[in-house]
């Protein structure tokens, strides 16, 4: 996800478009959202950035969640024949643990 503008690779355009998996669901796996959250971060206005740590951080991950909902690429996925049933975002993976939200 530190590339999360990247176009939807050949791969995935075959995946998603051509391989019915019939009732085993697929689920997207987004790996460094992080990055998503610096970004976020980065988009509070003023104002938001005087709110206390905590606050500032809430109000910058629903602007990544935003950020990830709006991707093109994410919604290009979306839209195809098959598309996979629920996507998971891995965070802190830089680290030596890393959490699932």
């Amino acid at each position: 996800m530190d590339q999360y503008h990247r176009a939807v690779l050949a791969a995935e355009e075959k995946f998603f478009g051509d391989c019915d998996t019939g009732n085993v669901p697929v689920v997207l796996v987004f790996t460094k959202c992080d990055a998503l959250l610096v970004q976020g971060i980065a988009a509070l206005t003023p104002e938001e950035k005087e709110l206390p740590y905590e606050e500032r951080v809430g109000k910058g991950q629903h602007n990544a969640n935003m950020l990830l909902e709006e991707n093109p690429a994410w919604e290009r996925v979306q839209m195809m024949k098959y598309p996979p049933k629920i996507h998971v975002e891995l965070k802190g993976m830089c680290g030596d643990i890393f959490w699932i939200c």
